[in-house]
């Protein structure tokens, strides 16, 4: 009990019991009441409860007014009030003083678990001050930053109910979290050289293996996660030779920093222990360095991150504008997507993110990353991908590193602080002038979202790629951190691990579960072992959902989903949908002309195939009559591979239909030539994306080509054919865009299941006009993103129902793509559409558990079946 004597209590005193929920633990939210309570004569205590800060207080009416209001309006920069509840409380004669009371734990945990958080200002000055006594310690942290959701095992957020509880406080440490006017009063993974964590480094891992299994460098036992006891005491450690202690740990700091930038400078391939898990890094400016990285690790072309020392340094590599710099140097420090900069041949090596515009690029985090780029012979950027064999979770512990990468690495930097909740690097990229998640995890989670709905507790089990999952009670969705694809079986284990502790943590048991629609998902599955009640929920409802609930809207909205494929109601692979939705159910509207899929889901790593694919279908050819009008990019594809495929084709052998636009960027990419076989998911598409914004800045407006735009009502009587009926031809001029001629087949009686199609067939047949004409792959490119930002946004008007508020949201993955995102947004704009995209959450499938628990907790309320729509 850390008391401080009140010099008046007045007789006209109240007493006032306010209990705080949210992002309150953690984050230097006790100290603070602490210091308000001192500033304005308040007697009472505080202290951590499951349920979150109690407070109880007595002072006369007006210091208690004054007290509640700064409560809200002076709190610390990373507390987030979820709610603030007050009730009467009888005035307590023998307060004469306020009291941080030790924590309990009794009833469900309401507090909010706060993020991991940067290395802030004033640590980082005290990390390069030799004069302080933390000088150069790479585990130096604060009330305001470093560790905390990857560390904390149970709630309320104290030190034994973290990985920090292995390391004792020494007398120094101690003293700092008794101060409250200290930085450290109260903050949980303070140490220090003498009593913290330490580094070391080794050239093969084995003999670090049985080290850190038995001991850690300063000789305390591990401990292996125990339940902390029901009532923290007070941590005090009996630290003798403490000075020697410190100059042991400097020294092993040096020795382990200074060999770790060596292995860099001399091309070696570094596995390196961090905050949430381990990065693999290289000299980022050696080809030689990362081909050998993406020979081992088995990620032959995907785009890998870099880090750089400072802003300077990556000002020579990209284009840096205020908000992506913003972002590299807040408190969640994401990898930030942004322009490679010309002319980087020194600095960069070619290799590092071939074929696309753009590079990941960060700073540095954690203090440990700070001291690397401090020491003379390391490289100025390094490559810092996830440590992991391609598609596993990233790496946490170093006896996982010594079993997964010891082929992949040359040396390994560890430390013994336990990583209790491994957590990739977050991925922003700023569209539309704002920043918009990619990737969801260390910085963000897991900060919740509030809802407008109350909502029964649940457990909404997300889709199979980029997975995440989302746990929901009364107003508050927690979406889980990036999983990675559930098509890997430690992936799937490491999803069912996360449910567990973070059903845990929050003291969330759902009473009811949410999956795709879709059969065969691994998240689907899943949710039907638990023995819930099911719902199951369309997919590109939920990614309309999902954006509803992060802005708070909870209306009849029009939406448009562009993504690599959902299992569609109708028995074909939906992804390129027009919708009207509100928080329960949907009526798809619109959507591309089908192509068949070859091959079904193989068809998404061959983009040839979906090449061939769209000419059989926009030319009506079959068999070896499809040579009659290939492409030259396709003739180089075998003609023994051809005729499988059109067999394929022909006989609707494994090849459902699809509106998906992720597959249609495929086949446009694979007529181009710019991609006939796809090594990561998404690589077509970026790649035609950065050919198109080459074309742009090269090439004036008036000669890129016009491709044109059809639209067409058809029903499916067949899942497998559109119908169509007798219809009217109708021409007309889209507003705004009067340089396209839209053409609108309509049919006389509409069916109630008619929906408009998107033509394909005849853009299809203008493309491979002019590739024959020999119109660039680059001005190509880029007239197929500008006829899908005109098509989709004449589909919308067309169908648009009379008196619909003109409210449109913009989700699925393709809407990653900032030429298409941007050039669609300005579109609607000018047609007097409000648009609203993700932000906040991913509008990749990272998001749509957050939809999927919105949709089924509201049906489960409103009493819909579960069986579907």
């Amino acid at each position: 009990m850390l008391p401080w004597e009140v010099t008046v209590v007045s007789g006209d005193a109240i007493g006032l019991a306010i209990t705080i929920r949210g992002t309150v633990q953690g984050v230097g939210f006790r100290p603070f009441v602490y210091r308000l309570a001192r500033r304005l004569g308040i007697a009472g205590t505080v202290n951590n409860t499951g349920e979150g800060i109690l407070i109880q207080v007595q002072a006369p009416d007006e210091q208690i007014k004054a007290f509640v209001s700064a409560l809200r309006n002076e709190a610390p920069p990373l507390t987030r009030i979820s709610s603030l509840q007050q009730a009467p409380l009888g005035v307590n004669q023998t307060w004469r003083k306020f009291s941080i009371l030790t924590s309990t734990a009794s009833g469900a945990p309401q507090t909010l678990v706060p993020p991991d958080m940067a290395l802030c200002a004033d640590c980082r000055r005290e990390l390069l001050d030799s004069t302080n006594r933390r000088y150069a310690y790479p585990f130096i942290n604060c009330t305001n930053c470093g560790p905390r959701f990857s560390i904390i095992e149970t709630t309320p957020y104290d030190r034994l109910g973290t990985s920090m509880r292995c390391f004792p406080l020494c007398g120094e440490c101690q003293d700092e979290y008794d101060d409250p006017d200290d930085r450290r009063f109260h903050a949980q993974p303070n140490a220090c050289p003498a009593c913290g964590p330490s580094l070391s480094w080794h050239d093969t891992i084995s003999s670090a293996t049985a080290l850190w299994e038995k001991t850690g460098v300063t000789g305390r036992k591990t401990v292996t996660s125990p339940p902390p006891p029901a009532a923290a005491t007070t941590i005090v450690a009996v630290v003798d030779e403490d000075e020697k202690k410190k100059e042991l740990a400097a020294t092993a700091v040096a020795t382990a920093l200074s060999a770790t930038a060596t292995a860099l400078a001399a091309d070696r391939v570094v596995a390196l222990r961090g905050l949430g898990g381990f990065h693999l890094a290289v000299n980022a400016a050696s080809a030689e360095a990362v081909a050998r990285l993406r020979h081992r690790k088995k990620r032959p072309s995907k785009p890998l991150a870099v880090m750089a020392g400072n802003l300077a340094d990556l000002r020579v590599i990209c284009e840096l504008d205020r908000e992506s710099e913003e972002l590299l140097q807040g408190p969640q420090r994401p990898v930030v997507l942004v322009p490679k900069k010309a002319g980087t041949g020194d600095e960069l090596a070619p290799n590092l993110a071939p074929g696309v515009a753009e590079l990941g690029v960060m700073l540095p985090y954690t203090p440990l990353h700070e001291l690397l780029f401090q020491m003379p012979n390391c490289p100025r950027v390094l490559v810092m991908t996830s440590g992991n064999r391609s598609g596993d979770p990233i790496c946490a512990s170093n006896k996982e590193a010594h079993q997964r990468l010891s082929e992949i690495a040359d040396g390994f930097l560890l430390h013994n602080r336990e990583i209790v909740n491994r957590i990739d690097d977050s991925v922003v990229r700023v569209m539309a002038g704002r920043p918009r998640l990619i990737r969801r995890a260390r910085g963000y989670v897991p900060e919740p979202v509030d809802l407008l709905w109350n909502l029964p507790p649940l457990l909404a089990c997300g889709g199979d790629l980029k997975s995440t999952f989302c746990l929901a009670d009364a107003r508050a969705a927690h979406l889980s951190r990036h999983l990675g694809d559930l098509n890997r079986l430690e992936v799937l284990e490491f999803y069912r691990e996360s449910v567990d502790h973070q059903q845990r943590l929050l003291g969330i048991t759902p009473k009811l579960a949410v999956c795709d629609i879709h059969p065969d998902f691994m998240s689907s599955h899943y949710g039907r072992q638990l023995g819930l009640p099911l719902y199951r929920v369309q997919h590109h409802h939920a990614h309309l959902v999902a954006v509803m609930a992060e802005h708070g809207l909870d209306c009849q909205v029009l939406g448009v989903v562009l993504d690599g494929a959902g299992y569609g109601e109708d028995g074909t692979i939906w992804g390129g949908e027009i919708m009207l939705a509100d928080p329960i159910d949907y009526q798809r509207l619109a959507s591309f002309e089908l192509l068949p899929l070859p091959g079904a889901d193989a068809a998404a790593t061959a983009p040839w195939r979906m090449g061939l694919a769209a000419l059989s279908h926009a030319f009506g050819l079959k068999g070896v009559d499809v040579d009659s009008v290939l492409v030259p990019a396709l003739q180089q594809i075998d003609k023994r591979s051809r005729r499988v495929v059109t067999t394929m084709i022909d006989q609707s052998l494994n090849t459902p239909l699809t509106s998906s636009c992720g597959r249609l960027f495929d086949a446009v990419a694979a007529l181009l030539g710019v991609r006939l076989q796809a090594e990561y998911e998404g690589q077509a598409a970026m790649e035609l994306e950065a050919l198109a914004q080459q074309a742009q800045i090269e090439h004036p407006q008036h000669i890129i080509p016009r491709l044109p735009v059809v639209l067409r009502y058809a029903h499916s009587h067949n899942h497998k054919h559109d119908h169509m009926h007798e219809h009217v031809h109708e021409h007309a001029r889209a507003r705004g865009h009067d340089h396209i001629g839209v053409h609108i087949h309509r049919y006389a009686h509409r069916h109630d299941l008619a929906i408009l199609r998107i033509g394909l067939t005849e853009m299809i047949r203008a493309l491979s006009a002019q590739i024959s004409d020999g119109t660039s792959p680059g001005l190509l490119a880029l007239a197929f993103h500008q006829w899908l930002i005109v098509s989709l946004t004449r589909a919308l008007i067309a169908v648009v129902p009379k008196n619909q508020e003109q409210i449109v949201l913009l989700s699925g993955g393709c809407l990653q793509n900032r030429l298409l995102l941007e050039g669609l947004s300005t579109a609607l704009e000018r047609e007097n559409f409000k648009v609203y995209s993700g932000q906040r959450i991913p509008v990749n499938d990272g998001g749509i558990s957050l939809g999927q628990a919105v949709i089924g907790g509201l049906r489960h309320v409103s009493g819909r079946a579960d069986a579907g729509y």
